[in-house]
């Protein structure tokens, strides 16, 4: 599961990564666009300012020099064919000329009709402040500013965009000329660029200037959008012709091309994948392969420890025939008794290595029977008690469960006998060793003390993991698999309990083992 853990999470991060690396690429990719389109449409825009900028150029001199004139505006015209028709604004917004009063050309009758609205109900027309928006039908009159002295003047009429330039006399009259729609138009059209079929560029591209009904007035580009499509730009001309407007369309061509780049950084994050997994795939192999290897050293261990037990029990069982024999000889005695306790010792080993092996493949079965705790503790000390004498260490047993309760006997006495072992090899020098029972209507408990160097507070679970030894001098020269607390805590904690290294109150150490009486029943399965 942690091999899969460590697969799969590389995978899905660079999974992730990889969504947002190409949304970030796209999103750059079309910002980087949209900048190139908006540069180009500036540009666009740009030619159209230049040319109003050369008809000011033109317009504000020759107005200077017609001044208020009626006869030098009448024929400003013919000077400029680009100027449809001047006029002349008194002081007060009233309009000179041409007068409705006055004999009036056809050219003057018609400015008045294209003009009516920009007065209607008033008698005179204002001049907005550069830069304001541009006059219309439904805002016809707009107040004064005397700090202008020039500028442009645009509003609707017969559904099309008027244009008018006027300056400001000394005098304070203002003087305008209005602009001749269809040649405005064919000048701003001359200013903009031109398809050019050899151009690669344009073939995706179709920029389009649209009045303010949105119909295209001039467009170039090789590119068909198809009606109805949205562009991907678009937006108004400067002053005074912000009613109109430039349109980017760009084909779906150029954004597939740049999809390139995205597709590169998914080719990279995927062989990077490929070798994550395929990193993995060799580390599963390499742990299956390790896996077997210990099963297979785990499997051996168990097999020689059954092939072991069997003549061990038959040496036990004739040194104990021959003790009982040899009631006079103390010398064979002596030897025969240390047969017998060398034996007792592999046995417990033997046991040891047999029952991790189990707990391991989680085949250890409870056996529970009624019996007073006391009397297993006392018959799992029983083997150790000569050994323990030899060694000068006093036992002393404090019994304090007498009453039956259902437990396992093989499990209660293995657990005491790990616990009792450590101190005979470890802790033999404190010259004690107190054990003690306890029990409750909810709760049986085992404490198993020793004066002996006792384990440091740091390690206090280290001693519980499997194969730890404690690296100083208190194990050295000791044999030992390292694996009976580990064996013992589980098989506490399998009977329902746990085994605790009680916080030392002096030299030693406190071991408990506690538990709760197992429930009725013939056989209890883990």
């Amino acid at each position: 599961m942690v091999l899969v853990l460590l697969v799969v999470a590389p995978l899905g991060a660079l999974a992730v990564l990889g969504q947002r690396v190409v949304r970030d690429e796209r999103d750059a990719r079309a910002r980087r666009m949209d900048q190139l389109l908006t540069a180009r449409l500036d540009d666009a825009d740009a030619r159209v300012q230049q040319v109003l900028g050369h008809r000011r150029q033109q317009l504000r001199p020759a107005l200077a020099e017609c001044g208020t004139d009626p006869g030098a505006l009448r024929d400003l015209p013919r000077q400029l064919p680009f100027v449809q028709q001047g006029f002349v604004l008194a002081a007060d917004g009233a309009l000179v000329y041409p007068s409705p009063d006055d004999p009036l050309t056809p050219g003057e009758r018609d400015f008045l009709a294209r003009t009516r609205a920009l007065w209607a109900g008033a008698d005179r027309l204002s001049v907005p402040a550069e830069g304001t928006p541009e006059a219309s039908a439904e805002t016809p009159l707009l107040d004064m500013d005397e700090g202008i002295d020039d500028g442009w003047y645009a509003w609707f009429w017969d559904s099309g965009l008027q244009l008018i330039y006027w300056r400001r006399d000394p005098g304070g009259a203002v003087v305008g000329a209005e602009l001749g729609r269809a040649r405005l138009m064919a000048d701003i059209v001359a200013a903009m660029p031109v398809t050019d079929p050899d151009d690669p560029a344009m073939e995706h591209d179709r920029i389009a200037l649209l009045d303010a009904r949105g119909a295209a007035l001039y467009q170039w580009g090789r590119h068909d959008p198809g009606p109805g499509a949205e562009p991907r730009i678009q937006r108004p001309l400067g002053s005074p012709l912000g009613a109109w407007s430039l349109s980017y369309h760009v084909s779906d061509a150029v954004d597939a091309a740049g999809d390139g780049a995205a597709a590169g950084w998914i080719a990279g994050l995927a062989a990077l994948g490929l070798a994550v997994a395929g990193l993995g795939l060799w580390f599963h192999r390499a742990s299956a392969r390790e896996m077997r290897e210990a099963s297979q050293r785990v499997s051996f261990v168990n097999q020689v420890s059954h092939e072991l037990k069997t003549p061990l029990t038959n040496i036990r069982m004739y040194a104990e025939l021959l003790d009982r024999r040899l009631d006079d000889d103390d010398r064979a005695r002596r030897h025969l008794d240390i047969i017998v306790s060398e034996s007792q010792r592999l046995s417990r080993l033997i046991g040891n290595v047999l029952a991790f092996a189990r707990q391991r493949r989680g085949a250890l079965v409870l056996r529970p029977s009624a019996a007073p705790l006391d009397d297993v503790v006392s018959e799992a000390l029983a083997p150790f008690r000569a050994g323990l004498q030899e060694r000068g260490v006093e036992v002393r047993l404090r019994p304090g469960a007498p009453v039956p309760v259902r437990l396992d006997r093989d499990v209660v006495t293995q657990v005491v006998a790990n616990l009792v072992g450590n101190v005979e090899k470890y802790a033999a020098g404190g010259g004690l060793l107190e054990v003690a029972t306890a029990q409750d209507d909810r709760r049986c408990a085992v404490t198993v003390r020793d004066r002996g160097p006792g384990i440091p507070a740091g390690k206090a679970e280290q001693v519980f993991q499997p194969f730890v030894r404690l690296d100083d001098g208190l194990t050295e020269g000791v044999a030992g698999a390292g694996i009976g607390l580990t064996l013992a805590r589980e098989l506490a904690r399998l009977h329902g309990g746990d085994l605790t290294l009680l916080p030392g109150g002096g030299e030693g150490a406190c071991f408990e083992f506690a538990f709760r009486p197992l429930p009725g029943g013939e056989e209890d399965e883990a």
